[in-house]
């Protein structure tokens, strides 16, 4: 069974996912400073036995790459060098942000208690999720 983790990449905040034993929900757990993603990472790779990442693919909709996606390829190859049989996979993670924000502003949640740091992990929520409804809920049938 795979151990997946879902990733918001973020310049200042990322945020982590996970998905339930059974491959139907992702779970936000984590959202970091992106200053110390990496150390993070590998550590949380190695104790969970995560065989395969999910990452953000930031698209705009003239379909183009937005700026940070350099910062993405980056991180992947460094990923890739330190867990070279992991596999990662991209999911298009047009308006996760603003999507995480809507459903933040109609949760039950203080206002002190709504910050980027919670966006960035309900986005890496919702790019598992859509990894989830692409890739694996529709080979379960």
């Amino acid at each position: 069974m795979e151990n997946i983790l879902g990733i918001d990449y973020g310049l200042k905040y990322t945020g982590l996912a996970v998905i339930d034993k059974n491959h139907y929900l992702p779970f936000g757990f984590k959202s970091i400073l992106t200053i110390k993603l990496f150390d993070f990472i590998n550590k949380y790779i190695k104790k969970n036995k995560i065989n395969k990442i999910i990452i953000g693919l930031p698209i705009n909709f003239k379909n183009k790459k937005c700026f940070i996606e350099y910062y993405i390829k980056k991180f992947i190859i460094d990923i890739k060098k330190k867990n070279p049989n992991i596999i990662i996979k991209r999911i298009n993670e047009i308006l996760t942000s603003k999507i995480a924000l809507y459903y933040i502003n109609n949760s039950n949640l203080k206002k002190k208690n709504r910050n980027k740091e919670l966006i960035h992990k309900i986005s890496a929520e919702i790019i598992l999720q859509s990894y989830i409804d692409l890739y694996i809920n529709k080979y379960k049938k």
